[in-house]
């Protein structure tokens, strides 16, 4: 049997359907909140998948995984490219000779073309999230920065994030 291994902060949507189809899963996230919604969906689909809290930079298996999948642009929030570059490596150590590494990455010339540097969203509960964006050309990278404004109206920034993920296809 094929052992598959999801390397994103998936919360079971893609994990379950991997499994559904008879493969083997493993999801593996740094966030155990997703993981506990990945196990719940297996669960819920009376399904068997293992998941493990780690992050994706220090995998821990060799040789185990005949495909990794990494879907909805996990690839690339990292602080810098030698930080991505030790996914990769992670991630070569996990799969079987032979094994397959599919990354869904973010399309530059998608991110420019559909590119909105300010946004907002409301919560269910009255917490309104507003979203910078700036695209650097020349790194091709996304810096995203959020202020949340809570209900009562007090005020915070989040660490937001960069994304490295923009290239050309």
């Amino acid at each position: 049997m094929h052992r598959y291994s999801i390397c994103a902060a998936d919360r079971g949507r893609h994990a379950v359907e991997l499994a559904k189809r008879g493969l083997s899963v493993t999801g593996l996230d740094l966030s155990t909140e997703y993981l506990e919604l990945t196990r719940r969906a297996a669960e819920a689909s009376n399904l068997q998948l293992e998941t493990v809290a780690a992050d994706m930079r220090e995998i821990p298996y060799q040789n185990k995984f005949d495909a990794i999948v990494n879907m909805y642009s996990s690839f690339g929030y990292l602080e810098s490219e030698a930080e991505d570059l030790k996914v990769l490596e992670s991630a070569a150590k996990a799969l079987k000779q032979g094994g397959r590494l599919l990354l869904d990455m973010l399309n530059r010339e998608w991110a420019v073309a559909n590119y909105i540097q300010n946004d907002w969203h409301a919560g269910a509960d009255g917490t309104l999230y507003v979203e910078r964006r700036d695209l650097d050309f020349a790194s091709s990278r996304m810096h995203v920065h959020f202020i949340v404004i809570d209900p009562d109206g007090s005020r915070h920034e989040s660490i937001g994030h960069n994304h490295s993920a923009l290239h050309a296809h």
